[in-house]
């Protein structure tokens, strides 16, 4: 049957101001119900892309049907999920209710990712006769230990797991009724749950688009993961973006949000009934700086996440990935340029403890150093090579000839024409590889903070600051804080990179600016405990 036979014709648009709908949590759904949702889920997932991955594009009723009767069986067992709908009723339907959107929530403590194959409660039970061997066999083997990995890269803070927070399995809402507010409404009651258990709020897309809305409401992405069909399917490669709702946006100032409570579009149960906003409101939590000399697995963790988030978008980073910024490839990148920092310099972190942690500290920002007489960053392969040899086996033997034979040679050589005292290398300054803070947390003084130790030690001995921009917009902030931009360098890239060419602008900050440029001496009066106040 083709999508258009499967979508019922649309009534049109619904005016936001015209909808009288309702919000409520079913425990045990009549046969009725159960067709309703089923009725919403069929109409909004029939083209999702993951969805049609997991039924390699033959989304017939009954096989669809078949997977969401087991997505909602397992969301009803006790203690395991909860299934909440959006009702709405039409003038013409005289009281009765219609379901027009559903959520799918796991809850903390459930085991949705443990994947037991012998277990009778499985979601994926009443599907399985309907898929060939070779479906079930994807399925079993390759798409679900894929997707229950995705989480252990991807929240690796204390320990955390998908099932230690609230996972949002299943949204949707039937088309005429988006842009109604259906959506904050139907997610609101366990979001403000979360929050006041101080619980990760975590969900899925599968939509590019769809990622820059989520990014909109106050969502951090971490990364995208790519899952390959079957061949006979006929379909590409379909990508996941696995991402965290923040609490601060949600009980910030964050546009969307703010909009939605200020209209006052919940409709069963007020605001403070929900969320009692204002006495659950948080702190920001307070900023820890310390160096890390031999790390924990959770340590290493947590420095992985923030340089994953922060370098997943920058151009320099996805051209020495071969343009593919998956978790995987950015995460062998980062764990070498760790090592080497381990061995030839210093790793220090930010690290916020937030009200709701019980203590546990966590990590949001990174500050990479070599320090004088290292060789971190030098053409020596015996000594430099560590930050790449994780890299390589991943990259094509012309994304391999790139970077040994064109970038690192080059890179290696680019200090040498903007340091021309006789004698001088970077190699006897201070050079910065990575300076990363999370964005909910940038404007808070944390680079500063970063920076501080270091900078205070460079001072002490008389030694230049050195670093790089690969952004043009950053320019004018180095040039704020006292840097002097020696110029740009230009790299070519590959064709399969997606990326034209990346820029690079080196720069320096010599001694004497730490001590008369007005962005350092306020830093340092701020921050009375600061020995730089002494200097």
């Amino acid at each position: 049957m083709s999508y258009t036979e499967l979508n019922e014709p649309a009534r049109g648009r619904i005016p936001r101001s015209d909808v009288r709908f309702h919000i409520r949590r079913l425990v045990d759904p009549s046969e009725g119900e159960l067709a309703g949702i089923l009725r919403v889920m069929r109409v909004a997932l029939v083209r999702d892309p993951c969805f049609r991955l997991i039924l390699q594009d033959n989304c017939s009723p009954s096989r669809l049907d078949a997977l969401n009767r087991g997505l909602l069986r397992a969301a009803l067992l006790e203690g395991e999920g909860e299934l909440w709908v959006a009702e709405v009723e039409r003038p013409e339907s005289k009281g009765l209710r219609e379901i027009v959107g559903q959520v799918v929530w796991y809850l903390p403590g459930n085991k949705v990712m443990n994947h037991d194959l012998e277990s009778p409660n499985t979601w994926w039970n009443e599907l399985m006769p309907l898929l060939s061997a070779m479906e079930r066999d994807w399925l079993l083997r390759y798409f679900l230990p894929r997707l229950a990995g995705i989480w252990e890269r991807c929240l690796p803070i204390a320990g955390d797991t998908v099932d230690d927070g609230y996972y949002c399995q299943l949204l949707s809402v039937l088309p005429e009724f988006h842009n109604c507010g259906i959506m904050f409404s139907v997610i609101a009651p366990v979001i403000f749950r979360a929050i006041r258990e101080g619980k990760r709020i975590l969900f899925e897309s599968t939509s590019e688009e769809n990622v820059r809305k989520y990014e909109h409401i106050g969502s951090r992405v971490f990364g995208v993961e790519d899952f390959l069909p079957l061949p006979e399917s006929g379909m590409e490669v379909v990508k996941l973006w696995p991402f965290e709702l923040l609490h601060e946006a949600v009980l910030g100032e964050n546009s969307y949000w703010k909009k939605e409570k200020e209209e006052g579009v919940l409709p069963l149960v007020s605001y403070n009934q929900l969320g009692e906003q204002e006495s659950t409101k948080q702190s920001n939590g307070r900023i820890h700086i310390r160096r890390l000399i031999g790390p924990s697995e959770r340590g290493r963790s947590g420095v992985l996440q923030v340089m994953r988030l922060a370098f997943a978008r920058d151009p320099f980073v996805t051209a020495i990935v071969g343009g593919d910024a998956s978790p995987v490839r950015l995460d062998a990148l980062n764990r070498g340029i760790i090592r080497t920092a381990l061995r030839e310099g210093e790793l220090w972190v930010a690290e916020v403890e937030r009200p709701e942690a019980n203590g546990v500290r966590e990590i949001v920002g990174v500050a990479i150093w070599y320090v004088p007489r290292e060789q971190g960053v030098s053409d020596d392969l015996p000594t430099s090579e560590l930050w790449w040899d994780e890299l390589v086996p991943l990259l094509s033997d012309q994304q391999k000839n790139w970077l040994l034979n064109y970038l690192l040679p080059r890179f290696a050589i680019l200090w040498d024409s903007y340091l021309p005292i006789p004698g001088a290398t970077m190699d006897d300054e201070y050079y910065c590889r990575i300076l990363s803070v999370l964005p909910e947390f940038h404007n808070r003084g944390i680079v500063s903070a970063l920076s501080g130790p270091i900078i205070k030690r460079a001072v002490r001995e008389g030694k230049r600051i050195l670093g790089e921009a690969t952004s043009a917009e950053n320019l004018s902030k180095y040039e704020h804080i006292g840097g002097k931009i020696f110029g740009v360098e230009q790299f070519r890239t590959l064709p399969e990179t997606g990326v034209e060419s990346v820029r690079l602008w080196p720069f320096e900050v010599v001694p004497q600016v730490f001590v008369r440029n007005l962005h350092w001496t306020r830093t340092k009066k701020e921050d009375s405990r600061s020995e730089l106040a002494k200097l």
